[in-house]
């Protein structure tokens, strides 16, 4: 463990909760598939909350035309992970989405959505497109440590670990740059 995961005093209160959270999946030590979903969920909750943390700061600077225009996206900015990301980087100018860690975390997501759409293999919409179905195929087979074999997909303890280490690098990674760049979430 590097010296950054083992302090959190860094870390905004949403990411101390979400890394608590991993942790606790760490130790209950569930079933693989279960924990995937987890962590996925624990991410995607993650970025949410700090998009909601984003929008607060903006408090003192809202006009009756900013909550009009609020008012009609709002609902938009939390529907999928690329929604949540296109707010992030338009609204307060976080590009992630070409960070390592996010992308690793994605695959993560991508792993969630073939075991729950896809009753643990690769959904259709994942194989709609071959070179990208054969480029997904790796990357979860490198990043989170899955059996493939057609087109379906073994998990084991060893996935599981792979996505708590790619979601504790997710978070400490997005945080440390919302940080940077909004040092008052540090007290949210």
């Amino acid at each position: 463990m590097g010296k950054k995961e083992l302090s959190l005093r860094n870390t905004s209160l949403s990411a101390n909760r979400t890394l608590t959270d991993i942790a606790r999946l760490q130790l209950a030590d569930e079933v693989p598939e279960r924990t995937i979903v987890h962590l996925a969920t624990l991410g995607e909750t993650y970025i949410a909350e700090m998009l909601t943390s984003l929008i607060a700061l903006e408090d003192g600077n809202r006009s009756k035309m900013y909550e009009a225009l609020l008012g009609e996206v709002r609902e938009g900015m939390f529907n999928s992970w690329p929604a949540m990301f296109e707010w992030l980087r338009r609204g307060f100018g976080l590009s992630l989405l070409g960070e390592k860690e996010v992308q690793d975390f994605t695959c993560c997501v991508d792993l969630r959505n073939s075991i729950v759409h896809g009753n643990s293999r690769l959904t259709r919409m994942q194989t709609k497109q071959f070179e990208k179905s054969i480029d997904l195929r790796k990357k979860l087979e490198r990043t989170m440590h899955v059996a493939i074999q057609g087109s379906r997909i073994m998990v084991d303890r060893d996935s599981s670990q792979a996505g708590i280490k790619v979601s504790r690098s997710f978070i400490f990674r997005v945080d440390d740059l919302m940080i940077q760049q909004y040092p008052s979430l540090l007290a949210r």
